[in-house]
């Protein structure tokens, strides 16, 4: 016996493989960020164009504390190996899973990547240049980066934080990006945003790229008009300790049901049958969330026909209803990251397409069952069990959802968003529905032009006959829809014909067991009665409170639009620039005050309501008030010149003394007052407006 010696392979093999991938840029993005965002506050992603308008490079930056802890790590162990193997793989608290995204997606990206990292207070560079790699001869050389040791200055010129890595993604290929790159660059802010949407809150990371952060879109889950038709599924894994057999039970609001294999589908059963099973010993729950949430996937489900989106009269392109409408999709999360559509098969009819569902997982091992590649793609190809019970609890959830308008789930539907006030568009209006109004319509139309050809006699009969017609029409279709009642009656008197034999044969049994137990049930009953009529009264009060509160804003708005017609009817005009000569120390009943016989004064120009202007001291008296034109509101060393004209005037003519500092302020002689009054106003005749 011997052995075939096959040798290890080249680099330059796996960068063959992984240059011509299915990655696009926002996929090798993802991979940056699936390695550090649960354990890092920040990631900064630039993309930035050179002159020409074309790709420079891709920084990836983040402020993760240890940075590439495991650089001096020997072979698998090590980060930048191709295999990278290490425990944060296996561990459900981390998204990096199979060891090769960061590599893969940079070789996809790039031709050269650099490292800038900080690890144990020391600085390093990491230059991996791939196709220099493709040229070393020996084969287990090849796959070597080549590390430098740096210094602090130089880490921070190309790191923007006190600690963690940036990454360089130089001589991006041709291929990864349009001709119009802002737009790209705004597809994959968009991208990233459905991606970590649900992830950024958990972890409480800010995401920035090229400045703008990346922010939770708002689900069809959470709107108002979705959210009265969500459902939700619990899933529990149970496996046998030594027969390697999976049990799967579902719980929906506290029911549980559970797989049968033989049958192909989901049966009632007792939550005691599920903890029977773990407190024996035999079962575990496997895949749990945590050990106080053990089921292993939540599933939701939600109705969106009466979103606003899609309950408007205005159409959609064929392309937004490509990018809007769920088309009875399936949404893979785990731990908060969006995973893609699993749903590959469509409904031909599209009474689906309005039914969007989502799986949020735990556990790594059950995405990779799902289908999850290297590059963190979901392939539904499996045919393995949990596949198949996934797609059994999807047909469950999604099971009351049809959107086709002549189907009696849809009417259900369409009943359930009327009692919550959504209001509905004509063309979301069930079938039968349509045709009623339509025919009530012809009815009433008819009549109306009856009325106007009263003259014309053979006109007149032949509406009539019409109007006969259609009233046999409305005669036919309440007679139908008598038989409807009818017919909906005796299928509900069998029903409850069914239910009394059924709870005649529960009496029967229940009258064998203890006084306690009956009695037990009777007060949980009335409790059960009066916690409903406690809720039914307490919606009642705060509808009550929405309409009043709706009531009391349209008030208002409509307050404030009659105060700004008032306004608008008013034209007012703006104040012009005015001089003005005044007094202080003024009193009603006393006069002026002339301390030490002299009268303080003052002037000015103002551009505001002349009455409003009150300078420093009381007892204030505007005298003069006058518009001043263009040429005495030129400005001359800071102050207007009309005042520097009043200023010269006054002071070389009569005795002012003039406040320190100021050419406003002024003090004169009671027997100056008068001339100074009129030699103002002489002076102002040539600059009045």
């Amino acid at each position: 016996m011997q052995s075939i010696i096959t040798g290890c392979p080249h680099f330059k093999g796996e960068y063959r493989k992984y240059k011509n991938s299915d990655y696009n840029v926002t996929k090798a993005l993802c991979e940056f960020i699936d390695n550090v965002i649960t354990k890092c506050k920040n990631i900064d992603i630039k993309i930035n164009k050179d002159s020409e308008d074309k790709i420079h490079d891709i920084i990836v930056s983040d402020n993760y504390h240890n940075g590439f802890e495991s650089i001096f790590e020997k072979e698998t162990n090590n980060p930048f190996n191709m295999t990278h193997m290490r425990e944060g793989q296996y561990n459900d608290s981390e998204t990096s899973q199979f060891g090769i995204g960061m590599k893969a997606g940079a070789i996809s990206l790039c031709k050269i990547m650099t490292i800038y990292t900080k690890v144990k207070g020391k600085y390093y560079k990491i230059l991996l240049d791939f196709e220099e790699m493709c040229k070393v001869e020996n084969a287990y050389d090849s796959f070597n980066p080549i590390m430098f040791n740096i210094v602090e200055a130089e880490y921070n010129k190309y790191h923007n934080f006190e600690y963690g890595s940036s990454i360089y993604l130089n001589n991006i290929r041709n291929n990864m990006f349009s001709l119009n790159i802002d737009e790209d660059i705004k597809n994959i802010h968009a991208n990233i945003c459905d991606i970590y949407s649900n992830m950024i809150p958990i972890y409480n990371t800010t995401i920035l790229l090229n400045d703008i952060k990346i922010t939770q879109i708002e689900s069809f889950f959470d709107h108002d008009n979705c959210k009265l038709f969500n459902r939700k599924i619990l899933i529990y894994e149970l496996q046998h300790n030594t027969a390697n057999t999976i049990d799967y039970y579902i719980e929906e609001n506290n029911e549980f049901k559970k797989f049968n294999h033989t049958k192909n589908g989901f049966r009632k059963c007792k939550y005691e049958d599920m903890r029977k099973k773990i407190e024996s010993n035999q079962y575990k729950f496997t895949n749990m969330f945590s050990d106080q949430e053990t089921h292993c996937a939540i599933m939701e489900s939600t109705f969106t026909k009466f979103h606003p989106l899609f309950n408007t009269d205005n159409k959609l392109s064929k392309e937004e209803k490509t990018e809007y409408l769920p088309r009875n999709d399936l949404i893979i999360y785990r731990d908060g990251r969006n995973y893609g559509n699993w749903e590959i098969k469509k409904n031909a009819n599209g009474s689906n397409n309005y039914t969007t569902t989502k799986v949020e997982l735990k556990s790594k091992k059950i995405l990779t069952d799902l289908g999850l590649t290297f590059s963190k793609n979901i392939a539904n190809i499996h045919d393995n069990l949990i596949s198949h019970i996934l797609r059994k609890v999807k047909k469950e959830i999604c099971k009351d959802f049809n959107a086709d308008s002549s189907s009696t789930k849809y009417v259900e539907l369409y009943e359930k968003a009327k009692e919550n006030h959504i209001n509905i568009i004509k063309a979301n209006i069930p079938s039968q529905e349509k045709k009623r109004n339509a025919a009530l319509e012809e009815l009433a139309a008819l009549e109306e032009e009856t009325k106007k050809d009263v003259a014309l006699e053979a006109v007149l009969e032949e509406k009539k006959k019409r109007l006969a017609a259609l009233e046999e029409e409305k005669k036919r279709l309440a007679a139908l829809e008598e038989e409807k009642k009818r017919l909906e009656l005796e299928e509900e008197k069998k029903r409850l014909a069914a239910l009394a034999e059924l709870e005649r044969k529960k009496q029967e049994v229940a009258e064998r067991k203890k006084r306690e137990a009956a009695l037990d049930a009777e007060r949980k009953k009335r409790e059960a009665a009066l916690d409903a009529e406690r809720k039914k009264r307490e919606a009642a009060l705060d509808a009550e409170r929405k309409k009043q509160d709706a009531a009391e804003r349209k008030n208002r708005e409509a307050a404030e639009r009659k105060k700004q017609e008032e306004e608008r009817l008013m034209n007012y005009q703006p104040w012009k620039k005015s001089f003005y000569f005044g007094i202080f120390d003024c009193h009603t009943d006393k006069g002026i005050s002339a301390k030490e016989g002299y009268y303080k004064c003052k002037i000015g120009i103002t551009e505001g309501d002349p009455n409003k202007r009150i300078p420093e001291g009381g007892g204030w008296r505007r005298l003069i008030s006058i518009n001043i034109n263009e040429n005495g509101c030129k400005i001359i060393k800071n102050k207007y010149k009309i005042e520097w004209i009043i200023n010269e005037s006054i002071s070389n003519s009569f005795n002012i003394n003039w406040k320190p500092n100021s050419n406003e302020y002024f003090n004169c002689k009671i027997e100056d007052f008068n001339k100074i009054y009129h030699k103002i106003m002489e002076t102002l005749i040539s600059y009045i407006d």
